[in-house]
């Protein structure tokens, strides 16, 4: 593995923890709605189902 791999990895990473710390903040604010959302996809979805 050369030295720019190395950093190419460490990168990806790096973007990966930033989007799960975001995504987990974006989740903390938004709970009420996204229970909500989900409440109505699952509605829609046993719907279709039918």
């Amino acid at each position: 593995m050369t030295k720019k791999s190395k950093i190419r990895t460490a990168i990806q990473v790096f973007s990966i923890i930033l989007l799960v710390r975001d995504a987990m903040i974006f989740y903390k604010k938004n709970k009420k709605s996204i229970q909500t959302i989900y409440k109505a996809g699952k509605k829609l979805l046993q719907k279709k189902r039918t």
